[in-house]
């Protein structure tokens, strides 16, 4: 079967990270021997024009520039159709959803053309995705399925409910997965009751378990730096906490608009010699940060699912998680503690905690766990019967 994935967000040069979730269930997908995975790929992350921005404009415009129309085979099973595409304001001619509608049926027609006639549309994120999928769907009558990521869904309400383009998706998907139960009760709350929970996955193959380095004990954190990630409540917990640079040691990875700012407060509270930055770290080295770790800490304000607590039970390390929405379906007895969100003493309890009592964490266990719920054979099994279910219907 062909099934064409429309992705909200997607991997690029520039954005090498931006929905890398969901390339790599794509790539996963394609493991079946049965299915033929065909990515649209409009340049989701690189094509916009903030005429507010004009360097920002500038660099889309180069991009464009040398940007070509292909199709790029990533294995025998799974392919990507890159129409790059400018996309501006919708308040102007042209511009918006209309853009990428006008981008998704040349892709559409390339896929046709190259594989054959796409038995299914799986998209990413309600709002564009799933709202594309919605109205390919209704001229080409493949049906669609969504699967909704955004930790902030719905956004804001008019008049009590989503945006239009938001009820259209959900509404015309023939089924709507969430990535976890409390996404999936945020989702229900609006009467939108085909909704089932497959949660993201993580390559079994590629994050592995290792003994962890040998010395001080060593708390890994990785993210955006932003405020919805809650470092400053790690640093804060840090701050009050404040163990000895011969006791722990604190890795936090990522890059992000609060970076600066969150350096500066860990100066201001006197914790920076406890910390060590190690910036945007490329997806090939990502697994080494989590085995060379003792545990996994990242006290975020909310999360649809939180890869990366997956990514560090596959490497059977402990994390420390806030109850924000997706970890509640990670973490457990087996693999570490939940905090409630935003409580700094709380925090700095379960820090100490992991520390003071890891011999209780078997790795083996974390990733027996992982490898039930999380690894790509569990959660491919389900895409792969969700399929199934939909084309009978149809």
């Amino acid at each position: 079967m062909n099934i064409l994935v429309i992705p909200s967000w997607y991997p690029s040069q520039k954005h090498p990270l931006g929905g890398i979730f969901c390339r790599e269930q794509a790539e996963a997908l394609a493991t079946c021997s049965d299915c033929r995975i065909i990515v649209a790929d409009w340049g989701q992350n690189d094509g916009a024009l903030p005429l507010s921005h004009p360097l920002d404009l500038l660099q889309a415009l180069w991009w464009r520039a040398g940007a070509r129309r292909q199709i790029r085979p990533r294995n025998e099973r799974f392919f990507e159709v890159f129409e790059p595409t400018l996309i501006w304001s919708p308040k102007l001619p042209g511009g918006g959803n209309k853009r990428i509608c006008q981008a998704l049926r040349r892709i559409y027609s390339d896929a046709v053309k190259m594989f054959g006639n796409i038995d299914l549309i799986h998209a990413h994120v309600s709002h564009p995705g799933g709202y594309l999928a919605g109205l390919l769907s209704a001229e080409t009558g493949v049906p669609y399925v969504l699967t909704e990521h955004w930790s902030q869904f719905p956004g804001p309400l008019l008049n009590g409910r989503p945006r239009p383009e938001i009820e259209a998706a959900m509404k015309g998907a023939r089924a709507v997965l969430a990535v976890s139960h409390p996404a999936a009760e945020k989702i229900k709350a609006f009467g939108y009751r085909r909704v089932r929970v497959i949660p993201n996955l993580v390559a079994e193959n590629y994050f592995v378990p290792r003994p962890p380095s040998a010395g001080v004990f060593q708390f890994f954190s990785m993210g955006g730096i932003k405020f919805q990630k809650g470092f400053d409540v790690l640093l804060r917990a840090i701050a009050q906490w404040s163990p000895r640079p011969d006791e722990v040691e604190f890795i936090i990875g990522g890059e992000g608009e609060q970076k600066q700012e969150y350096q500066i407060l860990a100066e201001n509270l006197g914790i920076a010699g406890l910390i060590r930055w190690v910036g945007a770290i490329p997806r090939a080295e990502a697994p080494s940060y989590f085995q060379n770790c003792h545990a996994f800490v990242l006290p975020s304000r909310h999360e649809s699912f939180g890869v990366v607590f997956a990514e560090a039970i596959a490497c059977g390390r402990p994390i420390i998680a806030t109850s924000s929405g997706g970890p509640e379906d990670i973490v457990n007895e087996i693999n570490g503690l939940l905090v409630p969100v935003g409580d700094v003493a709380a925090l700095v309890t379960a820090m100490k905690s992991v520390r003071d009592n890891y011999q209780r964490y078997d790795a083996a266990a974390i990733r027996e766990d992982f490898m039930k719920r999380f690894s790509r054979p569990a959660v491919v099994a389900q895409i792969r019967d969700l399929y199934a279910e939909v084309l009978e219907r149809n």
